[in-house]
């Protein structure tokens, strides 16, 4: 037993010195994106290089692997019976999952892809910016070959894309999303053809809409959800986003149009969601391979869920109307139950974050497919915005009028985030099993959003899902909170209800 304690910690030792470098990464990639000057770039990404290369060493080193073997098979990654305290038990088995992925990349792709894609985000910004697809191609292409190879390095059991799900959801398979999303497409459709002669008159004044007093709504609505502002940050990036680098240091971001209140609105709380799940991980559990989230779908369901079902709830809009009002007084016409219907109209649009809730999954759906697409080698990059204008026509009948708004919108596959994509869909899938448990344990949860009273939903959250850490897997924690695994059900009532 002694021997089996010496190796944990060992192990819990340079798994804390791999998530401290790992911290000062995400730091250095929040100032890249908030406040870094543009000049920097080249000297960021050696920067950024170097970290991930730092970090990799400590996961593939030899004191790692002594570790590992000693507390489990690393043939089958049963932990050795010898080690008896559950907490334990997970510690190492998750340490293990990480460890076999470090094991399976060579150092030097690792570093090269962080440089890469620190590059790449860079100069997506400036295609975007100047609707210039092609400028940002070779970067793309650079990244999508490096990808190969980091799939080629990982193995996988049936496609070569399960390989990149695995990354943001274990255990999901590219069969196992194709079958979920076709029953969520056909949920999609047929949602869709309610709205068809549904009155969707309601809509917002013409701005501009100051950007100061949208900063100020910004940050009085990440207070009524519960953020601690002594624990994090609001800042503007052109694409929003959040980061942690601690349960006491969480930082998110946002942006504001003086033409669209909403954006900047629904991207607060929408990232105000996945900071109050870092904020509420138990600080005990960081540096350890339990302090963290236990997926991307689980993370996407906070955001989801406060993004939308609150902040698109009659009973929100109800409720935050005065203080919309009060900052912007040409909404007043609008009425509560205006603004309910204009959050809510149902539209085929453009750009996956302006999308409503009903098509927004066909957004998903478009680069969950271009991603398998591409990865197995069907079209290349350069064929990219073609196929992307064509699913756009083929799934929202629409055809975007320029790259800016069709294949340059995301952010995700600059830094090389493929697999990403599909875990906005399960977010809200998981949110809806999770809020449907949530109406039901809190007490007039309704009333208490009309109320403004949004710290009932936050404790509820913070008990069932954040201080869980990662000491369950996402099947164990849907099935721990609503009794069933994850599935289109819920999600089906909720759109019912809403937009029936």
């Amino acid at each position: 037993m002694l021997k089996f304690s010496a190796m944990l910690k060992q192990l819990l030792r340079l798994y804390q010195e791999r998530v401290m470098l790992d911290s000062v990464q995400s730091v250095i990639g929040w100032d890249q994106e908030t406040y870094m000057p543009p000049g920097a770039i080249q000297a960021r990404a050696r920067q950024s290089a170097y970290l991930s290369e730092k970090s990799h060493a400590i996961m593939s080193s030899d004191g790692f692997r002594a570790a590992i073997e000693t507390l489990v098979d690393v043939s089958t990654g049963q932990v050795s019976p010898d080690v008896v305290d559950p907490l334990h038990r997970r510690m190492i088995s998750e340490a293990y999952r990480e460890w076999k992925y470090a094991v399976s990349l060579p150092s030097g792709l690792v570093c090269e892809l962080a440089e890469l894609t620190s590059q790449a985000q860079h100069e997506w910004q400036i295609a975007k910016k100047n609707n210039n697809y092609s400028h940002f191609e070779p970067y793309l292409r650079r990244v999508v070959h490096l990808t190969h190879r980091k799939i080629d390095y990982l193995g996988y059991s049936e496609r070569p894309y399960d390989a990149l799900l695995d990354i943001f959801e274990p255990g999901v398979s590219t069969t196992h999303l194709t079958a979920l999303f076709s029953d969520l497409k056909q949920l999609t459709i047929r949602t869709i053809q309610t709205q068809k002669n549904a009155d969707q008159n309601a809509q917002f004044p013409e701005g501009p809409y100051d950007l100061a007093q949208q900063q100020e709504l910004s940050l009085a609505v990440l207070k009524l959800m519960g953020f601690d502002f002594n624990r994090g940050r609001l800042d503007i990036s052109a694409h929003p986003f959040s980061t942690s680098f601690h349960p006491t240091d969480c930082r998110i971001t946002t942006r504001y149009h003086d033409g669209d209140l909403m954006d900047s609105l629904s991207s607060t709380m929408h990232e105000g969601g996945h900071a109050l799940y870092e904020q509420g991980i138990p600080t005990d559990y960081f540096g350890t391979p339990i302090g963290t989230s236990i997926s991307l779908g689980i993370h996407e369901s906070q955001s989801r869920m406060w993004e939308n079902m609150v902040g698109k709830s009659r009973a929100f809009c109800e409720g935050i109307f005065p203080k919309v009002v009060a900052h912007f007084p040409q909404i007043r016409p609008l009425g509560a139950d205006g603004l309910y219907h204009a959050v809510n109209r149902v539209s085929p649009s453009l750009i996956r974050v302006d999308a409503d809730e009903v098509t927004y999954n066909l957004h998903v759906l478009i680069r969950f497919e271009l991603e398998q697409l591409l990865f197995s080698n069907t079209i290349t990059t350069q064929e990219l915005p073609d196929a992307w204008n064509q699913k756009y026509r083929d799934y929202l009948g629409i055809v975007p009028p320029s790259d800016s708004k069709g294949v340059l919108q995301d952010v995700h596959w600059s830094i090389g985030a493929f697999g990403y994509f599909p875990t906005y869909s399960l977010g809200n899938l998981y949110a809806a099993q999770f809020y449907e448990i949530a109406e039901q344990e809190i007490p007039n949860l309704e009333s208490e959003i009309r109320n403004l009273n949004l710290i009932p939903l936050k404790d509820w959250l913070n008990r069932r899902v954040h201080a869980v850490g990662r000491t369950m897997t996402a099947d164990e924690l849907i099935h721990s909170v609503s009794g069933r695994e994850l599935g289109i059900e819920a999600f089906g009532r909720y759109l019912g209800k809403k937009f029936s």
